[in-house]
């Protein structure tokens, strides 16, 4: 998070010098973006500026206020998850 654009130069770097197929056990893990109904933006790429990408910080993984607070924010659900607060309390 500190350095995207370096770490993408490292990332890019590591899967230039790997010989193998991309599906072999050895292969450098290779992130792809998780876009439904993206597109062509789905398949877009590394950013046009790395040096620009601003990584967030990682939402709560526990079941605290603060993670149900961001389910509630989220739309792909269509607020089917809006209530999961009351599953757990």
């Amino acid at each position: 998070r500190k350095d995207p654009a370096g770490a993408l130069r490292r990332a890019e770097a590591r899967r230039r010098a790997f010989a193998g197929p991309r599906h072999a056990p050895d292969a450098p893990l290779e992130l792809a973006l998780d876009m439904p109904f993206g597109g062509r933006q789905a398949r877009a790429g590394p950013p046009r500026d790395p040096s620009r990408v601003v990584i967030a910080k990682i939402p709560s993984l526990t079941h605290d206020p603060r993670f149900f607070a961001d389910v509630r924010q989220q739309g792909f659900h269509h607020g089917l998850l809006n209530t999961l607060a009351g599953f757990y309390h």
